[in-house]
């Protein structure tokens, strides 16, 4: 309910916006390089590695104007983040060192949706922004695979998260920061930026290693909107 409420103000916000001020809607698309933050009770030294993802990103934008720096931007994204984690150890074979190990993926799809304030320097050509705000991350579906390493890497097992389980949690709250640049180009804009997001609440508790696993991770993306 409070990701349906979230949505539809942030809908019934930018309707009115419309009404006075120039809106933008695109496409942007880039590549998300996912990490993982974790806060345990027990040392460090024992816990594994978790080492970060990354996969190519897609979403919907809309940037209502508020003056000619200020804006709203909103959307709807997909993202995928996660973990890698391994481990393993190696061997002589007639004078030849064999690593060999386990390895660990953990993916989870994600829709994000922003709601961020963009400030904008620049002339109409060209302009530099910088944008922050919060953004909703609704989890749709994942997977654990484990694959025994060597030379070459052997899936053992592909198991499907499921949201519903306890451990997990299908919602977060995010805070991102953004930077980047626009030019102006045919009937709207061509823009390319690098984000930084992280999670406020926990998306995994592990309670083998007494963890709560949060997100956190850079963004790269352009994006074409056109001017309504």
């Amino acid at each position: 309910m409070k990701k349906i409420t979230y949505v539809l103000t942030a809908i019934l916000f930018l309707g009115s916006l419309h009404l006075q001020a120039q809106v933008h809607l695109g496409i942007s698309t880039g590549y998300h390089s996912a990490g993982t933050q974790v806060s345990s009770g027990i040392s460090e030294s024992v816990l594994p590695k978790f080492n970060t993802i990354g996969n190519a990103s897609i979403g919907l934008t809309a940037e209502v104007g508020l003056d000619d720096k200020l804006s709203v931007v909103t959307g709807a994204h997909l993202k995928q983040k996660g973990f890698m984690t391994q481990a393993g150890t190696d061997f002589d074979l007639l004078g030849l060192n064999i690593p060999v190990g386990v390895k660990v993926e953990n993916r989870l799809n994600y829709v994000e949706l922003p709601l961020h304030l963009k400030y904008s320097y620049g002339n109409a050509k060209y302009k530099a922004f910088v944008a922050a705000g919060p953004s909703l991350s609704i989890g749709r579906s994942g997977s654990i695979k484990a694959f025994a390493t060597s030379f070459i890497d052997i899936e053992l097992t592909d198991q499907e998260i499921n949201f519903s389980d306890e451990l997990y949690n299908r919602t977060n709250v995010n805070g991102d920061l953004s930077l980047g640049g626009e030019m102006a180009y045919g009937l709207g804009k061509l823009q390319a930026s690098i984000s930084y997001g992280r999670s406020f609440g926990k998306f995994l508790s592990d309670n083998t290693l007494n963890a709560d696993l949060t997100h956190s991770g850079m963004t790269y993306s352009i994006a074409y909107s056109i001017a309504l």
